[in-house]
């Protein structure tokens, strides 16, 4: 991987960019994502979202570390970290927020406790 991107931990699933999830994608490891999901991701730990990975639906995870597009709403159980191609269509419910230049949050950012 560049240096672009996040780099991937030594445990998790990788969807690379010719794969397409129809359906609720879960996982209780980090997943690397590439690809598209068309429904929504549940993960457990860490979900990392290169430049060219969309999620067209809800996503629900631990710690979020995207680069890339989700059309639904987001609810992150701890940190999320928003590289400057990252959208979220929706709205992003975190505990702690890292956003660059250029990313955007469409429709309202809430911090909340842990």
């Amino acid at each position: 991987m560049d240096q672009d991107s996040f780099t991937l931990p030594g445990k998790g699933s990788f969807l690379g960019e010719e794969v397409v999830v129809n359906g609720t994608l879960r996982s209780d490891d980090d997943l690397y994502l590439k690809g598209r999901v068309i429904g929504d991701v549940h993960c457990q730990a860490s979900l990392y979202m290169n430049k060219d990975a969309v999620v067209s639906g809800n996503v629900f995870c631990g710690s979020l570390f995207s680069d890339g597009l989700i059309t639904g709403n987001v609810r992150v159980a701890q940190r999320s970290h928003l590289k400057e191609h990252a959208v979220i269509l929706g709205s992003l419910h975190t505990c702690s927020l890292l956003i660059h230049p250029g990313a955007k949050v469409e429709r309202g950012l809430k911090l909340q406790g842990k």
